[in-house]
């Protein structure tokens, strides 16, 4: 079984903590630092799959460090991000200081710049103008980058396979025997809408067309963004490249409403001139049908545990229906 730590300080025997042996091996045996912050960590029967801390030394003035815990092959992925793709472009990410991967192979470790924790706040129109640039320059600098030909696509069938992918994993979840009666009503409502959407995806498919391909964060969202002051003045940071590939700029639009489509637009349309207004706004659209999309996939699961948080599992599903059904040209209608 599962468990989850947050926001937990370590002051004490922290040299002999997996984050300290980690940074040890990689920074040849010197660990200065005197506190570990637990930004997060999972463990299975008592073992750590996964983790996120910040190492601290407040006596000697170092910069905090991030050491992250996660599956080799996500950190090779990540390592390769920040090297090739992510050092020529001229935006603000954290500094990649290395990586160290276990003896055994299975999981590895990264160290990055800790960025703090300022986070984006949408709701400052400077805030908006700077995320607007950041992004449309990552589009812009990196659509000319032929590495970018070597990540993963992350156009029209990948969300096609995501919705696909959704659509049997609920179709199991109807034998659960924790969902009540309407919730499995509600379930096979979305069936029906998934049938109506995969089957007429070609639409959808014919629109990507029309749009530029470049590198894509994939999860634009306020956890992997932070805003940091540098020599230039304050900046927003965005970390946490899991999801990014190559694709459309669709899904990093998925709210237009939060950012300054004007600041987007004029570091895009020297890479693109003839990208219009309403073609920002129908990509963001689309972004925010992948990005549903892609939500409900990755929450379906939950939909098959025998638990009575399963209906709050059902409703989340259904403000994402809404979400999908409040995009224009989309064939989505719960019944």
């Amino acid at each position: 079984m599962s468990s989850y730590v947050a926001n937990e300080v370590l002051h004490t025997n922290i040299d002999q903590h997996p984050a300290a042996l980690a940074w040890q091996q990689w920074w040849s045996g010197v660990f200065t630092f005197n506190t570990i912050v637990v930004i997060k960590e999972r463990r299975k029967s008592g073992i750590i799959r996964s983790g996120l801390y910040r190492l601290t030394d407040m006596t000697n003035g170092r910069k905090p460090v991030i050491a992250k815990r996660q599956k080799t092959h996500k950190t090779e992925y990540e390592r390769f991000i920040y090297e090739n793709i992510l050092s020529p472009l001229p935006i603000a990410t954290p500094e990649y200081l290395g990586h160290w991967p276990e003896p055994e192979g299975e999981f590895s470790w990264v160290f990055l710049e800790d960025v703090g924790d300022i986070g984006v706040d949408l709701s400052k129109i400077d805030h908006r103008r700077k995320l607007a640039e950041w992004t449309g320059i990552m589009h812009a600098s990196a659509a000319n980058l032929e590495i970018i030909d070597q990540l993963p696509l992350r156009g029209a069938k990948h969300y096609l396979e995501h919705a696909q992918s959704a659509f049997s994993t609920i179709n199991q979840s109807l034998t659960n025997n924790a969902l009540a009666s309407e919730d499995g009503e509600y379930l096979n409502s979305m069936l029906r809408c998934y049938e109506n959407l995969i089957a007429n995806w070609s639409q959808i498919a014919d629109q990507c067309r029309d749009f530029p391909v470049t590198f894509v964060h994939g999860d634009l969202v306020h956890k992997n963004m932070r805003v940091q002051t540098r020599d230039a003045g304050e900046t927003v940071v965005v970390f946490d490249w899991e999801t990014s590939g190559q694709g459309l700029p669709a899904p990093d639009l998925a709210s237009i409403k939060v950012l300054d489509i004007a600041s987007y637009l004029s570091p895009v349309q020297q890479q693109w001139p003839n990208l219009t207004m309403r073609a920002i706004e129908r990509l963001a659209e689309l972004g925010s049908l992948f990005r549903t999309l892609a939500a409900i996939n990755w929450e379906a699961h939950d939909l098959l545990v025998e638990s009575p948080w399963v209906k709050t599992r059902v409703a989340r599903m259904q403000l994402y229906c809404q979400r999908i059904s409040r995009v224009p040209g989309i064939p989505w209608q719960i019944a």
